[in-house]
């Protein structure tokens, strides 16, 4: 039983004493509600109540990754809504920061360049959505700070303001000495370093904003790892790791030939093993603490990580240890990206997720690929069995562009979807 199942537990029993007690105790407890909610109608769009919690309806969960482009207006917003809706899908999972730019009102982040004056989307989405049955789970990005091919406008933004957060590659490099050729090779954008204990901070804070402000279902964290192992020598996190373990990991693999030949290849794989260990620590500490901070504001927001579908590809190259994230009960859910045309491949993924998740009771949605299948969609449908085949609790479909601009998936996504057996109607 994961950390946000007791926290639910042990409000409900908190609920049950409250209820026993006096009953001028229980009216004063019911004005106290009142107040908040007249207060948070006051508020109105600019900052959603949270008095009322997230849906708790028993029903199949059916998503759709919202990129962050179709915040930007009422109108996007409204089409995005309705597709997702006559499609049977009952969960958007709406990009409200991915390169540290809100998608709503923040006091940390500038509003996302593009939207509408004097707008608040993730007011308005949660507006929508509730009016069309549908739960929003807020997506954030953990590390992507920004674009490559340009700066931000907005002074404001992490990168003008702390430029010297970027991370730095095994030579000393930061993003920042990269032209834009070589870092759309390694990198998916301008990166903030995970063992930056400032970093950590910032993430944090910001997540914690939007579950603090707004009554979204979830927190949807993605890119909580690092680019590659080629990454994560920001001074600050090698001198930490130091501190700790006394050597440079930077120039042991500058070193490496001489470090073997004194002390033997074993030797040399149980020193590098020590630095990997210690990133995926950084990220996994940053999962954690989101867990813990949501679990003390809101216990009942879901909290679900996207995450590599394989598993070797995540822990070793990524350092991005979310079956110990599983295993520890520190997420909610668990979202492997199996994007694939390979169906089979799909589904040994989805598997293999499903084994290590359920042993530790954490839930696993598969996020399938639909932008690969445009021009198969009778792929999709496949998938889509394979996904429910393999035991996962929850489908999340990539993304609602694909849903908006191809009929055929479109079709092959509402037909599965009407088909498949629903908790709710059983």
């Amino acid at each position: 039983m994961n950390g946000h199942v007791s926290g639910y537990q042990a409000a409900k029993e908190g609920a049950l004493r409250l209820r026993r007690r006096k009953g001028f105790l229980l009216a004063v407890a019911l004005l106290s509600l009142a107040a908040g909610f007249l207060l948070g109608m006051r508020q109105g769009a600019m900052e959603r109540t949270l008095v009322a919690g997230p849906s708790t309806t028993a029903r199949e969960l059916r998503g759709v990754w919202v990129v962050r482009h179709a915040l930007g207006s009422r109108e996007s917003i409204d089409r995005v809504v309705e597709a997702a809706r006559a499609a049977g899908a009952t969960a958007l999972f709406a990009q409200v920061n991915g390169r540290s730019e809100a998608y709503y009102r923040s006091t940390l982040l500038p509003m996302a360049h593009g939207v509408e004056p004097d707008f608040d989307p993730l007011a308005y989405l949660l507006d929508r959505a509730e009016r069309a049955g549908l739960e929003v789970h807020a997506w954030i990005n953990a590390y992507t700070a920004g674009m490559l091919a340009e700066l931000p406008v907005n002074e404001q933004h992490v990168l003008r303001r702390h430029p010297e957060w970027v991370t730095f590659d095994r030579d000393g490099r930061s993003l920042w000495d990269y032209s834009l050729e070589e870092a759309l090779v390694h990198v998916p954008a301008r990166m903030l370093d995970p063992g930056v204990l400032a970093v950590q901070d910032f993430v944090f804070q910001s997540v914690m904003e939007v579950v603090e402000r707004y009554a979204v279902t979830g927190v949807h964290l993605d890119y909580a790892r690092y680019p590659s192992r080629r990454f994560g020598y920001h001074p600050e996190s090698v001198e930490r790791f130091m501190a700790e373990h006394g050597f440079d990991p930077a120039a042991l693999e500058r070193d490496a030939t001489a470090y073997i030949n004194r002390h033997g290849m074993e030797a040399y794989r149980q020193q590098l093993a020590l630095w990997d260990g210690w990133r995926r620590a950084q990220v996994t500490g940053l999962v954690a603490r989101v867990r813990d901070g949501i679990q003390a504001r809101r216990p009942g927001v879901r909290f679900t990580v996207a995450v590599h579908a394989d598993i070797t590809d995540a822990v070793e190259n990524r350092l991005q240890d979310w079956p110990a994230w599983v295993q520890q009960g520190l997420v909610d859910a668990v979202v492997p990206m199996a994007y694939s045309q390979d169906t089979g491949r799909v589904a040994r993924q989805l598997q293999e997720a499903v084994t290590l998740a359920q042993e530790a009771g954490v839930a696993v949605y598969a996020g399938i690929g639909a932008h690969l299948l445009a021009d198969t969609p009778h792929l999709l449908a496949g998938q889509l069995e394979a996904a429910r085949a393999a035991g996962t609790d929850a489908v999340v479909i990539f993304s609602h562009e694909t849903l908006l601009e191809s009929p055929g998936i479109r079709d092959a996504l509402t037909a599965a979807w009407a088909a498949a057996p629903d908790p709710a109607r059983q």
